[in-house]
């Protein structure tokens, strides 16, 4: 995962990468993978709404977000107000395979 992210997602040392999810063994891989990156893991409550995510996201410059797929309906209204986000990847389930991941870019 770490290698997508460097490779495909152009995750470069020091980016921000926001993750919104419930406190699940899933969310391991990709706090892992980013911090593998060297990149900065901006961990979020499932519970925040558009307002407060959006504040967070272009208070640190958040490009690139990892969601889970029953919360994405939130990431979706914020990706159209931030001027920062870029790409959201969703999964869905617990332990997803690879071929879960799904990355949505803006534009």
């Amino acid at each position: 995962m770490a290698n997508v992210l460097v490779g495909k997602l152009n995750l470069v040392p020091g980016n921000r990468v926001l993750l919104r999810s419930a406190n699940n063994p899933t969310l391991v891989a990709p706090y892992t993978a980013v911090i593998k990156s060297r990149g900065v893991v901006v961990a979020t409550m499932p519970l925040l709404r558009m307002k407060e995510l959006v504040k967070i996201i272009d208070k640190a410059r958040i490009g690139l977000a990892f969601c889970d797929s029953s919360l994405v309906d939130e990431m979706e209204k914020v990706a159209s107000e931030s001027p920062f986000l870029d790409r959201v990847v969703t999964w869905s389930g617990r332990a997803p395979p690879a071929s879960r991941f799904q990355v949505t870019k803006r534009g």
